[in-house]
């Protein structure tokens, strides 16, 4: 018998990450947080133990409508390069959730998935540097097939002002605890695809 010298590799069910940072003007940046504070006075502000969130039913502002519009048109642009989309079908691609939250000095946000949804963003508003993180867990078979120091079944994001993190929605993801003395101000979507 004879080993050859080399195999050929390639993922099976991956689960794909895009990470990058969004441009966004300092006055745009500034209006948008206006927008977010307007909201927590409104009936779909709600407070929780790790500080406040906001019903994702609200009427966006206008800045928020056009963060929106950004954040969807990268994911498209990107998530349609990288999965071979037809330029045809990018409008299935939709924005079906927004809603935004803060997270208080000291708390963390709880993990969470999504239910039919197809991918998920979070983009960081307002992140004082070293803040928080966002965190994605495995919890699929392969947690207690694979072992730790060969592939590890957490993977963490450090937060930075205008960071966004676009990620599967089955994946289970939480924010860490703010370390900062400040809110982190974190803008959330969640995309499908039509059928």
């Amino acid at each position: 018998m004879k080993m050859t010298s080399s195999l050929l590799s390639y993922p099976v069910f991956p689960d794909w990450v895009f990470e990058g940072e969004l441009q966004i003007d300092d006055n745009v940046a500034d209006a948008i947080l206006k927008e977010v504070q307007a909201s927590r006075t409104s009936q779909y502000f709600h407070n929780a133990n790790f500080g406040w969130i906001t019903n994702k039913n609200i009427t966006l502002g206008k800045n928020i409508a056009k963060l929106n519009s950004l954040i969807g048109n990268m994911f498209v642009e990107n998530a349609a390069s990288h999965f071979r989309i037809k330029k045809e079908d990018w409008t299935d691609i939709e924005i079906c959730e927004t809603w935004t939250m803060g997270i208080k000095p000291g708390h963390n946000f709880p993990q969470s998935v999504h239910r039919h949804r197809w991918y998920h963003s979070v983009l960081f508003l307002k992140a004082e540097e070293n803040s928080t993180s966002l965190y994605l867990d495995q919890y699929g078979p392969k947690l207690y097939a694979c072992p730790p120091r060969i592939q590890s079944s957490e993977h963490f994001v450090a937060a930075k002002t205008n960071k966004i993190v676009y990620f599967p929605a089955h994946i289970p993801w939480g924010i860490t605890s703010n370390s900062s003395d400040q809110d982190c101000i974190i803008c959330c979507n969640s995309f499908v695809i039509k059928q």
